[in-house]
């Protein structure tokens, strides 16, 4: 019911510009009004507009459109008021539109007919695997949808809205499936709605959402969890989870939303899902995603129990394991690129062997607390013409990189300032800068570099 909620919402600003006022102005109206009615089943203008404090001719405009566009239909006269009068007249939903929910699921595909007020008209259930095609498994549901419309006598054209919910990351913005841990072989970015097009009328919206997002959305009916903030985890074939603040359920790569860790990559995989160490589990992970392109074939840390993590994780041989850096160093040049991703007062040293060696260098921020430091280092590649990229990540992610573009454009006119606040939760305060690695800045960087270095990068870059 929330999404079909969400949808008629949706649906009511198809032909927002058409009118005169301002878009967003009439897409608020016409939920407002059509969300009364999801409520209310029949009402007249007079009563929407006392519900939700809208003049009556501004929900009478509303219902007009609503009319034309098939999702209200008169419902009769209404009652005279004590004072007599003009009988009003009354509207309801038409029970001749449909929305339909997919539920594509591993060894689950479920279908679900409802009248756009939310009664379920029919449904179908069926247990098959997940077809190795995107292609075979969009036309399985597509098939089973004409025969569940031809059992209810449904036409195509009365189907507004197909929501498919699935297993996997889904971006909202463009409608594609990113990636299934459950369905690798389907690959990425998959359009499975323009799969499922071809089973529906040009005029249905199909929508496909995340199946966590989805079973989510019964919370926004919640009287009690209205206006709270929560998080909501998915734990059926693998693990996901969702957030909702403020009513609405958030999108986006920072919105906490889409599958967790590394049961993105397989959900069968026995490795454990770590946290903390840079190398180890963030960069070398890479690996895991596209081993066409990497492959780690040698290590050095001096704990014991980390080489047995690579040895395991990455396939890396007992004897391509190394107890120290100078050990690792001692060898033959091994590989193109050397990550490193030791303590801040170790980067350059061990970058200063590893580039002498021939190899390129990932590192770790920061560079060293010491300026001396981090010029030797820059002589250094210069004058063995190699590669040194230091991680500092936020210029890759698109957020930074559209203000980049934007800046760079001159749209915008010329940059005159940046106001730029760092925020440090308790906990990060607690476990990194009191009792962590990074408490002592005479062992390591101060706060200030160790925490900031990424926010000075993007102020000198932006």
């Amino acid at each position: 019911m929330a999404y079909i909620q969400e949808v008629v919402a949706i649906y009511t600003t198809a032909a927002a510009e058409k009118l005169s006022l301002p878009s967003d102005l009439k897409y608020a109206n016409r939920s407002q009004v059509i969300q009364a009615f999801l409520r209310n089943k029949t009402a007249s203008a007079g009563e929407i507009s006392t519900a939700i404090g809208l003049s009556r001719p501004t929900v009478m405009k509303a219902i007009q459109f609503f009319l034309s566009n098939g999702l209200l239909v008169s419902a009769g006269k209404g009652d005279s008021t004590s004072i007599g009068g003009k009988r009003p007249e009354r509207f309801a939903l038409s029970g001749k539109k449909f929305f339909l929910c997919i539920a594509l699921w591993p060894n689950d595909l479920r279908l679900h007919l409802y009248t756009i007020g939310g009664d379920l008209v029919d449904s179908i259930r069926l247990s098959p695997p997940l077809p190795e095609s995107a292609w075979v498994a969009a036309s399985d549901a597509g098939k089973l949808s004409e025969t569940l419309l031809a059992k209810n006598r449904v036409c195509k054209e009365d189907v507004l809205a197909v929501s498919l919910s699935t297993a996997g990351i889904v971006d909202r913005k463009t409608g594609l499936l990113k990636y299934s841990s459950q369905s690798p072989s389907w690959g990425t970015d998959v359009p499975l709605w323009e799969y499922l097009r071809l089973y529906f009328a040009q005029n249905t919206m199909i929508f496909l959402e995340n199946a966590g997002k989805m079973t989510a959305r019964p919370l926004l009916l919640e009287p009690e969890l209205n206006g709270k903030r929560i998080l909501v985890i998915f734990a059926c074939w693998s693990l996901s989870s969702c957030m909702i603040e403020k009513n609405h359920i958030l999108s986006g790569k920072n919105s906490l939303i889409g599958e967790i860790g590394h049961m993105i990559i397989d959900p069968h995989d026995s490795e454990p899902c770590g946290c903390g160490s840079r190398g180890l589990e963030a960069y070398a992970s890479y690996q895991k995603v596209h081993p066409e392109k990497m492959k780690i074939v040698a290590g050095a840390d001096n704990r014991p129990g980390r080489l047995a993590l690579l040895r395991e994780w990455y396939g890396v041989s007992e004897d391509m394991c190394f107890a120290s850096d100078e050990e690792l160093l001692a060898q033959p040049k091994l590989a193109d690129v050397m990550l490193i991703a030791t303590q801040d007062r170790q980067h350059v040293p061990t970058a200063l062997k590893a580039l002498d060696k021939g190899y390129h260098i990932l590192l770790e921020k920061p560079i060293s607390p010491d300026l001396g430091e981090c010029l030797r280092l820059q002589r250094k590649a210069q004058e063995t013409g190699r590669t040194v990229v230091v991680c500092h990540v936020l210029r890759y992610t698109p957020f930074y990189s559209s203000i980049k573009g934007l800046l760079d454009s001159g749209e915008l006119g010329r940059l005159e300032t940046i106001d730029a606040v760092e925020h440090v939760a308790y906990w990060h305060q607690a476990h990194s800068f009191v009792r962590g690695n990074w408490r002592r800045t005479d062992e390591t960087s101060p706060m200030i570099l160790a925490k900031s270095c990424h926010d000075m990068d993007i102020l000198r870059w932006l």
